[in-house]
């Protein structure tokens, strides 16, 4: 290709719009405030994916574009250490050009160096993080009153009737949902954290309910049945290890007389009754038994 044809392509080549620096501040700042909760899911699975996200947060991305979203990126952390003062003790630089070049995010108070050992509800430090956003410090009582009514994927289970594959579809592969029905559930939101070395997944119970009575449909009379049929089966299962056990008495009864009263708790007395009636119908001298038998009649007798 020679130049003067490559020139024209380069001519011709639609120029690319920036179509961030072009919006609003306003809608520039709601993005800001979108990506800056972070969550990895399968964090007490996967620990390592929380020191990347930590080491290098979308907003740092987004304020290394250009000159322009770096200004409103730091501009954005401003406003909100501010308005979160309360918490956070911001206070300006006394001098406004100091002030203008303080970097807000990860200079000192900066909102990525606050969050990252703050409790993001409360201020007070913690390590500690957030269940369900787990890119937060969050401590032990802002995570209840945050979230109060949270369950873990062991209850949902129990107490909804659902599968794992229900639950976190996500983590099976498309022929496994295809085959068993489940490509179209919904992602729900959840969490996993740490504790005593047992690794623990939570959901939100209004999540996991609204899911339920998306594949049971009446979850109450789903559960309903589901307790009869769970009652029946351990009648059943009753009787017949009740029959079992019936069967098994009257061999005993027939043929170990004395395990028979064992059993039952009934006397040794009628044991050794039994087994002697026993020996009479066959017509079995006693002596047969040997000695060590009759030592033991004798000893029970």
């Amino acid at each position: 290709m020679s130049p003067s044809s490559a020139h024209r392509i380069i001519e011709h080549m639609p120029e690319l719009k920036d179509h961030l620096t072009a919006l609003p501040i306003e809608l520039q700042h709601l993005i800001f405030e979108s990506v800056f909760p972070t969550h990895c899911p399968d964090l007490a699975f996967h620990p390592g994916d929380a020191k990347d996200t930590e080491a290098v947060h979308t907003l740092d991305h987004l304020a290394r574009t250009c000159q322009s979203i770096n200004q409103q990126v730091h501009a954005w952390a401003r406003s909100w250490l501010k308005a979160h003062s309360a918490i956070t003790r911001y206070k300006p630089m006394e001098d406004p050009k100091d002030e203008a070049k303080r970097d807000m995010l990860r200079g000192p108070g900066g909102l990525l160096v606050w969050k990252h050992s703050h409790c993001i509800f409360c201020g007070k430090q913690t390590p500690r993080s957030a269940i369900l956003m787990n890119g937060f410090r969050c401590c032990q009582r802002c995570d209840l009153a945050e979230w109060p009514d949270k369950i873990t994927k062991t209850k949902a289970i129990e107490n909804f009737d659902l599968r794992d594959h229900q639950l976190l579809p996500h983590q099976h592969t498309s022929a496994l949902l295809l085959q068993l029905g489940a490509s179209k559930f919904p992602r729900l939101h959840y969490g996993t954290y740490l504790s005593s070395n047992v690794r623990t997944t939570m959901f939100l119970r209004a999540d996991v309910h609204r899911l339920a009575e998306a594949i049971h449909g009446d979850l109450e009379a789903h559960l309903a049945r589901r307790k009869r049929s769970a009652a029946s089966r351990k009648q059943k299962m009753e009787a017949k290890a009740e029959k079992k056990r019936q069967m098994d008495l009257d061999w005993m009864k027939k043929n170990a007389p004395f395990q028979y009263a064992k059993e039952t708790g009934s006397s040794n007395d009628a044991a050794a009754r039994e087994l002697h009636e026993l020996m009479l119908q066959a017509r079995m001298p006693v002596n047969v038994l040997g000695m060590e038998s009759f030592r033991t009649l004798l000893g029970l007798w």
